[in-house]
């Protein structure tokens, strides 16, 4: 999930754990991971509160710090995404200045019947929170760019808002997904214009950020191994070990590997899923 770029959003959250009595040490190392999230974010290509707590986890041998930190991401985004306190409260408005707050009628109405609409299917409380969230976000921007109703928007304002421009970075699969989460609802008379804006979404990969476990020694002790003939390996385990390490091939397919799943005047491996079908 996508969190914020300023510390603004936390300044909320910041001085309630001050006024509940939170320990000094605790609510200044809050105020420390905030600093480093907003600084390394794109540094680090960190698309969600787990990409950043992986990291710093990874950076750290200490159970203690992990804690720490499994703790603190945690409590940012419950805060963030959700809308909730440390305690289980939700924040409510108060946090920020909603999307949903600066939304035309039309558009408050089509989140509104969103959240009856999950309501009644039973959908959680977070759930809702969430995709109500990227919808008004959603719509906002659709009302920048001079729309006023569902049927107003272009497939090019959509595509605009998740290729985005000014060189910001493209929105995540995650993204996409939630809010075309909010579309396949059931929207009453919204619901025929609110398909075709379905339509318009484009399909966006997920992507998930490789976490280098392996030190650059490490690495390049391994690599040694693999491409030297008097490494003690025989061909067949260097040749494993190679579609290993150079690919992330999973164990299951290297063992169910055959010959003819291999592309050899392209150099490529066929995917299972894309292997003609035999007779």
């Amino acid at each position: 999930m996508k969190f914020n770029k300023t510390n603004d959003i936390y300044a909320d959250l910041i001085q309630k754990l001050k006024t509940s009595g939170y320990s000094k040490s605790y609510v200044e190392r809050l105020e420390t991971e905030i600093n480093w999230l907003i600084r390394n974010q794109n540094r680090e290509d960190i698309q969600s509160y787990g990409d950043a707590y992986r990291i710093r986890i990874s950076r750290t041998k200490s159970r203690e710090m992990q804690t720490t930190y499994r703790r603190v991401y945690k409590t940012l985004e419950n805060f963030d995404l959700y809308g909730k306190y440390p305690s289980g409260v939700y924040a409510g408005t108060s946090a920020r200045r909603r999307s949903y707050c600066q939304l035309n009628p039309v558009f408050r109405e089509v989140v509104d019947i969103y959240k009856d609409t999950g309501e009644k299917r039973g959908l959680k409380d977070t759930t809702i929170y969430k995709t109500s969230f990227s919808a008004s976000s959603f719509l906002l921007a659709m009302q920048k760019r001079g729309r006023a109703a569902l049927n107003d928007i272009t497939e090019d304002d959509v595509i605009s808002y998740f290729i985005r421009e000014g060189g910001r970075r493209p929105l995540s699969g995650g993204c996409r997904d939630t809010l075309a989460a909010v579309f396949k609802s059931d929207l009453g008379v919204h619901t025929e214009a609110a398909r075709q804006i379905l339509a318009y979404i484009p399909v966006i990969r997920q992507r998930r950020r490789n976490i280098p476990y392996l030190k650059p020694e490490e690495a390049d002790a391994i690599r040694n191994a693999l491409s030297c003939p008097d490494s003690g390996l025989c061909m067949r385990d260097r040749a494993i070990g190679t579609l290993l390490f150079f690919t992330g091939i999973r164990g299951c397919d290297l063992l169910s590997m055959k010959r003819s799943d291999i592309d050899w005047e392209k150099k490529k491996y066929i995917s299972y899923s894309r292997k003609p079908e035999s007779d």
